[in-house]
């Protein structure tokens, strides 16, 4: 899932939205759909075809994601960065807190299937987990701008440029929730 998402969602640092939002949003969870419906149609696999599905949606997606990576940012440049790690601590102080917010919200969401688990069959479950999660796509505005909102507010702030950080934050406020809305009406 990293090697899929992350590459993805980096280049978002360019404010470049079209291949995070349709590799991420779009083709993976299409694709693991679709290759889930095959499977089932095909081969009987119960359960199992939702495996089949999500391995073929990283099959696509990871060397796509990695191409979109290499448009956007040096390859070279990024392995010498790993080589010579360091930790910047205004970042990880500000990211902290938000990536633990955000795993926090994801396992809360994902505690009804952990509990419907012991009460109904495995492909009730799947078929469950399938809908919940594209019923979710309501939350990929917001997902999608804090990628990109984290790395600039903890320069501005940084910077101690408060006015600049709070038109960032207004911006950003403005711009999910004109995302969020149409995505909010086409799922209703």
């Amino acid at each position: 899932l990293v090697l899929m998402q992350l590459p993805a969602e980096a280049i978002k640092a360019h404010l470049k939205w079209g291949w995070p939002v349709a590799i991420v949003q779009v083709v993976f969870p299409t694709l693991t759909l679709v290759g889930a419906l095959a499977s089932q149609w095909l081969f009987d696999r119960g359960i199992l075809a939702l495996a089949d599905g999500v391995l073929l949606g990283f099959a696509v997606c990871v060397p796509l994601s990695l191409f979109a990576f290499a448009q956007s940012f040096s390859l070279s440049k990024l392995l010498r960065a790993m080589l010579r790690f360091q930790i910047d601590r205004e970042v990880v102080g500000f990211a902290l807190p938000q990536g633990l917010n955000m795993a926090l919200n994801q396992g809360l969401v994902n505690v009804d299937v952990i509990v419907l688990s012991g009460v109904v069959s495995a492909n009730t479950l799947g078929v469950y987990s399938n809908v919940v999660d594209m019923t979710q796509m309501i939350r990929v505005a917001k997902l999608a701008l804090s990628g990109v909102y984290s790395p600039l507010a903890a320069r501005l702030n940084a910077a101690g440029n408060r006015v600049a950080l709070e038109n960032a934050m207004q911006r950003m406020g403005t711009m999910t929730a004109l995302l969020s809305l149409p995505v909010l009406l086409v799922v209703m």
